[in-house]
């Protein structure tokens, strides 16, 4: 009974305001309560007819591991609340099973191009509710990534389990270099720049969610780092060293397939000491996906203290 009061209070929390079209790609972070953690929180709304559905993807890490869950849900409009509710689970790689009977409403406010609000889960004869807040700014008014392609057949009934990932491996740099004609077959589109102080950075490459065979061939200043390497929940390590006399660098993926879910999609962690960043890419057969890193120079009284 208290999940349900908790559920209208949430339901009655706004007051209504004009909605906007709403479809496309949203990614942000969840709070939980209990945990008192942030995990990555992606939602992708699109419309069948004149009713809106969505695909949700909860990410988070332990020991380095990937963890996601990956659902449908249903989404209604009720002036500016965006109300959100899971309905069946479409895949996860959870270690044991996940708890059955689950659901989780949000109840979130539109704001130009950001969803924020509270969430909570259903109570149980086993489980308390689960409270916190979710915040999500939209990417992209196109539904894409692999997310798109499961919303499109999201009607299929039952759990899939991710693919076993690869073990953890330590990428070598390597001095060969990608032919010319492969290079600019491809458009590159930069989808990311990060400014950083340090001369060595720790970089963690994942499948970014479902593992479906995305392989990949990374570049750095077009040298191949990293030659056609399986993407897994599991990260591939490499500590990129930039020399001091060099202000950017450009990191490029190369992918070598599509996956069984188009395109092939990569999440990288970029560690600077204690300053993390994720960054998710995407890529396919025209276009490869790059990071311009650019070193954030200090420079007081006329001299730089960067060298």
């Amino acid at each position: 009974m208290r999940g349900c009061r908790v559920i209208i209070i949430l339901l009655l929390a706004f007051n209504s305001a004009a909605a906007q079209d709403i479809k496309g790609f949203w990614s942000g972070t969840l709070f939980n309560d209990s945990t008192g953690r942030y995990q990555s929180y992606e939602v992708v709304i699109g419309n069948r007819g004149n009713k809106y559905e969505a695909v949700t993807r909860t990410q988070f890490f332990v020991n380095d591991a990937s963890y996601f869950a990956i659902k449908r849900a249903s989404v209604k409009i009720s002036g500016n609340k965006i109300i959100i509710t899971d309905l069946t689970a479409l895949f996860e790689n959870y270690p044991v099973n996940a708890p059955k009977g689950i659901r989780q409403l949000n109840v979130l406010m539109l704001a130009d191009d950001s969803l924020r609000g509270p969430f909570v889960t259903n109570t149980t004869k086993k489980y308390s509710e689960v409270t916190g807040n979710v915040f999500l700014q939209k990417k992209s008014e196109k539904a894409g990534e692999e997310l798109a392609a499961l919303l499109n057949n999201s009607k299929q009934k039952g759990v899939r389990k991710s693919n076993t990932p690869p073990a953890k491996t330590l990428a070598a740099p390597g001095k060969i270099m990608l032919p010319a004609a492969e290079r600019t077959l491809r458009k590159t589109e930069v989808q990311a720049t990060v400014f950083f102080n340090s001369d060595t950075l720790r970089l963690s490459l994942y499948d970014n969610g479902i593992v479906d065979g995305d392989t990949v061939t990374i570049l750095v200043n077009d040298k191949i780092i990293l030659a056609k390497q399986a993407l897994g929940n599991l990260p591939v390590y490499y500590n990129l060293i930039i020399p001091e006399t060099e202000d950017s660098v450009l990191l490029l993926m190369y992918a070598e397939n599509l996956g069984s879910i188009p395109p092939n999609t990569g999440l990288l962690i970029i560690q600077e000491g204690s300053k993390r960043t994720e960054l998710r890419l995407s890529g396919n057969l025209q276009q490869n996906a790059a990071i311009l890193f650019k070193r954030k120079r200090i420079i007081k009284n006329g001299t730089d203290y960067n060298r």
